[in-house]
């Protein structure tokens, strides 16, 4: 299981700690704690990670909001600001910098599990950022409310470029597209198969399979979806992916083959 990458930008040191002690309690995976912009920087470019919590007052040239702005040049990814600063001036100036939540110190447990979760959600669904780093979009049947008002449930699947999130045990867990295996349908609920681990999310599998937008994943059977990457053998009744037999339903045959190249 990937975890959900994070940067902690805090130059107290006993926050720092504590902070990343809950997070990893909870799940996450903290890359580093950086004091300053410069070296927030250093393991920003190093590490890639997936979500950043940013005190705006930190040493040297650079403060948080500066620095921000320097993530967003290269690449973007949910800010949650952490600041005991609430007044218009800097409000206003960190609001330029499209931060996903604002955290008051000082915060509790449950105040920052929420910001981070809903950090992600308002994220994806920002107008202001390209496609690749959008929320899945549900049908049109099944649209989800705007940020401010949206659950972060089990049936929420968030994207960033190739990764996914879903919601499992009260967190959302990283999951690669590439390492998707196989989909299985369970009633209102689908089975999601990894190379390491089954996840389940509370949706059909039509809705699964139409949200992860992914063209190496298709349907073949009323009840399974594959990714076409681990496939081992198939022929007109049956497809072994990963050693497991899937039905193969003649109703799919064609949408399957459009997914391969004739050479």
């Amino acid at each position: 299981m990937q975890s959900i990458k994070v940067l902690i930008v805090e130059d107290q040191k006993l926050i720092a700690r504590d902070i990343e002690s809950l997070l990893t309690d909870w799940g996450y995976n903290v890359i580093g704690c950086a004091v300053s912009g410069v070296e927030a920087l250093a393991l920003f470019n190093a590490h890639k990670p997936d979500l950043a919590l940013v005190d705006i007052h930190i040493h040297g040239d650079m403060d948080g909001i500066d620095t921000v702005f320097q993530f967003n040049a290269i690449r973007l990814i949910p800010i949650v600001y952490l600041t005991a600063q609430a007044d218009v001036n800097t409000v206003s100036r960190a609001k330029k910098s499209n931060p996903s939540a604002y955290l008051l110190k000082p915060f509790d447990e449950r105040g920052l599990q929420i910001s981070l979760e809903m950090a992600f959600n308002a994220f994806s669904k920002s107008q202001d950022v390209p496609p690749q780093y959008k929320s899945v979009q549900a049908t049109e049947s099944s649209k989800m409310p705007i940020a401010n008002d949206i659950k972060l449930g089990a049936d929420v699947i968030l994207q960033i470029d190739n990764a996914i999130f879903i919601k499992q045990n009260y967190r959302f867990v990283k999951l690669n597209k590439d390492d998707l295996i196989l989909l299985e349908a369970d009633r209102n609920h689908t089975y999601i198969q990894t190379k390491q681990h089954r996840y389940i999310v509370r949706m059909p599998l039509t809705t699964v399979i139409e949200r992860l937008q992914c063209n190496k994943l298709v349907r073949v059977h009323r009840s399974f979806g594959i990714n076409i990457q681990h496939i081992e053998e198939f022929n007109d009744s049956e497809i072994i992916v990963a050693g497991k037999v899937i039905p193969f339903s003649a109703a799919y045959r064609d949408e399957f083959l459009k997914k391969f190249y004739l050479i």
